[in-house]
């Protein structure tokens, strides 16, 4: 900052205030998920500005006897050092004494600091930023205490200091709270997705429905991918390899984690080349989660190779058009007969060709599923739309918390009102509602 608002001083956290880290139960002891006096706070107890409580572990008597001098207190402010690194809050009163992580560490002591103020400065995008630019990327990822106390801050009068954390506290909870509505859209989106294609395999989008079942294996054929070498894989290149992860939400996702082959692998294994038309299945994931089994199909996407564990089915036109097709394979039904056929080991699920083309599916004649693809590509359009509007609502209000945070620690909040700017995210969120 080229100059300081009047009052205001340059310090670092280190002058203002103790940085202490925690420490890690002994070795041979363990941590209890019955209640003691002893609760024991970890990284992964930790959310937005406070600790999570439903979840904690505790330690016995004798473990918080070798721990003494790692306690936090309701008057200290943590940061998490490890794991996910800046995340920093208060400790709630129930939490006066507990125990503290090494992956985390204590900011006591303070003083000319309020601690609300304190706790939002060390949330500032500044700061957050020298904490990024500080981590050690030897082993695991962890800030230094160091690096903690010689951040740099600005701070107002504690008058001042006070004013600007009520002003934060009231705007960004508009804020939060146009975050917590705009939240519910995914999962609305998602039922909404699941009904247009229910609706549109059990008659409910055609005036005449008659159907008759057909075993999958009767409709279309089904190819396995290829175990394509690692070693082949580049970062770039004219023919990309679909794997697991690039087969997400009923679309082919070629940004997820690409890897490409030379031209002449690429010929020589071309008989692994889907064609418009085909629709791709994912055949691996993690057993009992059901996050796999999703299906894309492939339209205009060329050169275009299927890895290992990634089946092809080839739809046969006398029977099914592909689109209706991929319609019945994305239904909650249908994944529920995928899915019958889980096989694998603890950690691991899958499902083999076989089992999938024996699955039994429902289908009308072709001209009734041409209208019913119609009438689905129309609706499911609707929530493409409202998709859109989502992400760009929700990089507004990323971008707004951002700015507002920014303007606090320039000395510009109190000034600077930002409510415009909060109304125009609130109608924005209500328009996607609508």
């Amino acid at each position: 900052m080229s100059e300081l608002p009047k009052g205001w001083i340059s310090t670092t956290i280190g002058d203002v205030a103790d940085v202490k880290g925690g420490k890690r139960v002994p070795k041979g002891k363990v941590l209890l998920d019955t209640p003691t006096d002893y609760p024991y706070i970890r990284v992964t107890d930790f959310k937005a500005n406070s600790v999570r409580v439903d979840k904690l572990k505790y330690i016995d008597s004798e473990t918080a006897a070798s721990l003494a001098k790692y306690t936090i207190s309701k008057e200290d402010l943590y940061i998490s050092i490890a794991g996910t690194i800046g995340l920093v809050g208060e400790i709630p009163e129930q939490l006066d004494g507990a125990y503290l992580t090494e992956n985390a560490a204590k900011i006591c002591n303070y003083n000319k600091v309020d601690r609300k103020f304190f706790r939002y400065a060390l949330s500032s995008p500044k700061v957050k930023q020298h904490f990024d630019d500080s981590v050690t990327s030897s082993g695991q990822p962890k800030l230094a205490l160091f690096r903690i106390k010689n951040c740099a801050i600005e701070l107002p009068p504690l008058e001042e200091q006070k004013r600007i954390a009520d002003k934060l506290d009231s705007v960004l909870a508009k804020v939060e709270a146009a975050q917590a509505r705009l939240d519910k859209i995914p999962a609305i989106l998602k039922r909404f997705r699941q009904s247009v294609l229910a609706a549109a395999t059990s008659g409910e989008l055609s005036k005449e429905w008659s159907v008759k079942q057909y075993n999958l294996s009767k409709i279309a054929d089904f190819q396995n991918g290829y175990a394509f070498k690692s070693g082949w894989f580049k970062d770039s290149g004219k023919y990309q390899v679909i794997k697991l992860g690039n087969i997400r939400d009923g679309k082919i996702l070629l940004e997820n984690a690409p890897a490409f082959v030379e031209e002449k692998i690429a010929d020589e294994f071309n008989k692994y080349s889907p064609k418009p038309g085909d629709i791709l299945i994912s055949m691996t994931g993690t057993r009992f989660k059901r996050d796999y089994g999703f299906c894309c199909l492939v339209n205009g996407e060329k050169n275009l190779l299927v890895n290992q564990r990634v089946g092809r089915i080839i739809p046969n036109p006398e029977y099914v058009v592909p689109a209706y097709l991929h319609l019945i394979s994305s239904t909650e039904k249908f994944r529920d007969k995928f899915f019958k056929g889980e096989t694998g080991g603890v950690n691991q699920g899958n499902v083999g060709s076989k089992h999938i083309m024996g699955i039994d599916i429902e289908i009308p004649d072709i001209h009734t599923q041409i209208e019913i693809v119609n009438k689905v590509s129309n609706l499911l359009m609707k929530s493409e739309n409202i998709q859109k509007q989502y992400n760009t609502a929700k990089k507004q209000i990323d971008r707004l918390t951002q700015s507002i945070l920014t303007k606090a620690f320039k000395g510009e909040l109190l000034t600077s009102p930002v409510e415009s700017e909060i109304k125009e995210i609130e109608s924005s969120v209500e328009a996607i509602h609508a």
